[in-house]
């Protein structure tokens, strides 16, 4: 179940924000009245590599008798590009399984370092009643780049969802300094 919520998460990094495959430059090629080669034909660009790193997955039964919770949470190493370089996301996916048992995604975060202000990096801390009627949320640590927040997501039927968030906090708090008062 982990590798196909893997593959989930591959193909969010794949298909969300900054470019992420390679894409050919375009420039208008003069009309050929000549045969045509085969070579002519645009090829469709090929995928970058992904590499996920700092994997973290869970699953929990989040109601009595309600079926498993995935949740993966990774730092995705895309590229090299064209010209070398390689892109950093951080990707979060919550998944349920189907009927069949194939994981149907129902949160997908996924962001960059450019990013962070506008959408944080999610990780998740963990599963929490936090309403005292037997059905857990989960809590997640926001993390932006220069603050944090800690967030609760209710998992409801086919879609999760905020539920809470606190004020933003320092990364790292005040810094306190022991000294004696004698």
């Amino acid at each position: 179940m982990q590798a196909a919520v893997e593959t989930l998460a591959i193909k969010a990094v794949l298909t969300h924000g900054a470019p992420a495959v390679n894409t050919p430059t375009t420039t208008t090629a003069p009309k050929q009245t000549g045969p045509r080669s085969t070579l002519s034909r645009q090829v469709a660009p090929k995928a970058l590599p992904v590499v996920l790193e700092d994997k973290d997955f869970r699953a929990y039964e989040l109601a009595y008798s309600g079926g498993a919770t995935m949740v993966f949470t990774a730092m995705a190493l895309v590229g090299p590009n064209n010209t070398g370089v390689t892109v950093e996301k951080y990707v979060t996916i919550i998944a349920q399984p189907d009927f069949d048992g194939a994981p149907q995604i129902r949160l997908q975060s996924v962001t960059d370092a450019k990013h962070l202000d506008i959408t944080p990096r999610m990780r998740l801390v963990d599963a929490v009643d936090t309403r005292g009627d037997n059905q857990a949320d989960l809590l997640f640590e926001l993390r932006r780049a220069n603050d944090r927040q800690f967030a609760i997501y209710h998992v409801r039927g086919s879609h999760a969802e905020q539920a809470f968030a606190t004020e933003s906090l320092p990364i790292g708090g005040p810094n306190h300094s022991e000294t004696d008062s004698n």
